[in-house]
């Protein structure tokens, strides 16, 4: 069991930063519409990130790529997207954020903390 919560473990850390904003994201983010500028393809035909423009609160034009949401827009599409306020550059897709997909980190966090106390009863009493 300990072969299997030492990989599960380093996963679940690196993992942490990203649940984290996406946590924030969802709770605090503003939602905005950005426009589709590139569509990046993973094994020929499934489009996994998505390159956009979206207006900031300063009145100006950024940029960003999040996930892709489904079914991924056009070049030139509208689609909702949530924007940190309080860091712009971080940007997520609102389809993305609403989808079971964040919620496998919290999963996965939550099998590492039974691995880590399983671990634990099993090294103080054998």
């Amino acid at each position: 069991m300990a072969i299997f919560a030492v990989p599960v473990a380093v996963v679940v850390l690196l993992s942490v930063p990203q649940m984290l904003r996406d946590r924030r994201l969802n709770a605090a983010g503003s939602r905005v519409l950005a426009t589709c500028t590139e569509r990046l393809y993973l094994g020929g035909s499934t489009v996994r990130k998505v390159r956009c423009t979206f207006p900031t609160a300063s009145g100006g034009v950024a940029r960003a790529l999040v996930t892709a949401p489904v079914p991924a827009p056009e070049v030139g599409q509208e689609f909702e997207i949530a924007v940190d306020p309080r860091n712009p550059k971080s940007v997520e897709s609102s389809h993305y954020l609403n989808s079971p997909l964040p919620r496998v980190g919290y999963f996965a966090a939550g099998l590492l903390a039974v691995m880590v106390i399983a671990v634990a009863v099993l090294l103080v009493f054998f």
